[in-house]
């Protein structure tokens, strides 16, 4: 767990993250919060041990169709409502707190954030769903969320919080490994629709229909993507590494046509933050089909060197070999 003297040592390029992020431990973990989670254990392990110790056989009597408890089995009953209630609440603050932990991971890496403060509703219902998930693989995404909010807020809506807050470990899983061979051109991001090739890195036609039943697809049908290049233009299709560049030197403009699977608002979102772990093979793959498939255009991949706040990319001069 961070205390505050870390979560302040990570932040310090930083003084709006350190605000907004103090503001946030603040209403998650209440003033005490660097102690909440120490505290929390002790109390539940002295409580587990009282409990034990005064745990006695259930009596329990039954007159005339009545139930009655005697007063000691009552004390009891009444001693492991309140355990289970103690482990529950310890149980919500640890998953919290990995989710505040992935969020200061996240941080770390922002070179700029806005002044802008996170949305107060959509705090509290981002860890009121977050403190009810076990699985480290959905921690990891609330903390993703919460750090895009401190970082830019308004990311994310809270139509995608619903669907983040159904997913189970199996989809989360699936929604990363769509993220390793998912394209994006401009701020629009798409799933190739060539199975074939997707399959090789465990995307096919289940993880489609997965996706779409999640809302994260719009449709697990492949739709055209038309891109027009005029003469002496380009387009590129990026991932989060490398960039496919397709150039028009013809005398004519063309049209470039790309059969794809089209994310919902939510599935572009969420791309938006786990597509870090592109596949380079599977890229490369695909600029070799499209160049095949469109010979009177020239498709290389260029490695990408930086990416921009307005969406413009800065990609290097020489192409990878292929």
């Amino acid at each position: 767990m961070y205390d505050l003297q870390t979560v302040m040592d990570t932040l310090k390029e930083s003084a709006g993250a350190i605000k907004k992020v103090g503001s946030i431990a603040e209403k998650v973990f209440g003033a005490k919060w660097r102690k909440a989670q120490a505290d929390a254990d002790a109390y539940a392990i002295d409580t587990i041990a009282d409990t034990m110790r005064r745990n006695d056989d259930m009596k329990i009597t039954y007159n005339n169709g009545a139930v009655s408890i005697e007063k000691k089995e009552y004390d009891r009953l009444l001693d492991s409502a309140r355990l289970r209630e103690e482990q529950e609440t310890v149980k919500q603050q640890k998953n919290i707190e990995a989710m505040f932990n992935y969020m200061i991971e996240e941080l770390r890496k922002a070179s700029k954030v806005s002044d802008e403060p996170v949305d107060e509703d959509f705090v509290d219902r981002l860890v009121e769903n977050a403190k009810k998930t076990n699985k480290k693989e959905l921690q990891f995404l609330w903390g993703k969320i919460l750090a895009r909010e401190v970082v830019r807020p308004g990311s994310f809506s809270l139509r995608t919080l619903e669907i983040v807050r159904n997913l189970n470990k199996i989809e989360a899983e699936m929604i990363q490994k769509v993220a390793t061979v998912a394209l994006k051109h401009g701020k629009q991001y798409f799933l190739v629709a060539k199975l074939d090739l997707t399959f090789k890195y465990g995307v096919d036609f289940a993880v489609l229909l997965a996706m779409e039943e999640c809302g994260i697809l719009q449709s697990f049908e492949a739709l055209p993507l038309n891109f027009n290049i005029a003469v002496n233009s380009k387009i590129g299709l990026e991932n989060n590494n490398e960039i496919i560049i397709i150039e028009n030197k013809n005398q004519t403009n063309c049209t470039l046509r790309v059969n794809a699977y089209k994310f919902t608002q939510a599935g572009q979102e969420l791309l938006d933050i786990v597509m870090h772990d592109s596949v380079t093979k599977f890229i490369h793959e695909y600029a070799l089909f499209l160049r095949n498939d469109n010979p009177n255009l020239i498709t290389e991949v260029y490695k990408i060197l930086e990416g921009k706040e307005n969406g413009d990319i800065i990609y290097s001069e020489e192409p990878v070999k292929l």
